[in-house]
């Protein structure tokens, strides 16, 4: 992925350094790939401008692309009243996660239901799910990308 600082967070300035990938082909509960990755954050110190992003639109050819939803960034937990609410769930906690050695730990943190950190999804059904949560207690970025 060639997701730079600046397209997810609004900042150059921000450091990412990848910490873990796991690409669990096949693993999802509908047979998709799913991609896992941990991402260390510094030089990071989110602003009111900070709500505006991710960047979807930089991140994905979206040319001739509609109805795709996505939200920026949004404090956790999310609600259950969220129109993603129900993919979130699924994908945060799907069994092949909790079963990895190298995401156990996320799953059993369970951010996105706790008070803490943030989270952002874009959906579409030719592009799939892709979940940020950001845990600036951790410095922390964690990505789950479900393709179909």
């Amino acid at each position: 992925m060639k997701w730079t600082p600046e397209m997810i967070f609004g900042k150059k300035s921000v450091k990412i350094e990848k910490k873990n990938y796991v690409d669990m082909i096949g693993y999802t509960f509908d047979g998709s790939c799913l991609d896992y990755f941990e991402y260390y954050i510094s030089c990071f110190v989110p602003d009111t401008s900070f709500y505006t992003y991710p960047d979807y639109e930089k991140m994905f050819d979206l040319k001739g692309i509609s109805k795709f939803n996505y939200s920026q960034w949004n404090p956790t937990p999310i609600e259950k009243e969220n129109q993603h609410y129900g993919m979130v769930q699924d994908l945060t906690h799907i069994g092949n996660l909790m079963n990895n050695k190298k995401t156990a730990k996320f799953v059993d943190d369970d951010l996105i239901n706790n008070k803490g950190s943030y989270y952002s999804v874009m959906h579409h059904n030719k592009m799939g799910i892709v979940i940020f949560i950001y845990n600036p207690s951790k410095s922390m970025l964690y990505i789950i990308y479900s393709r179909d």
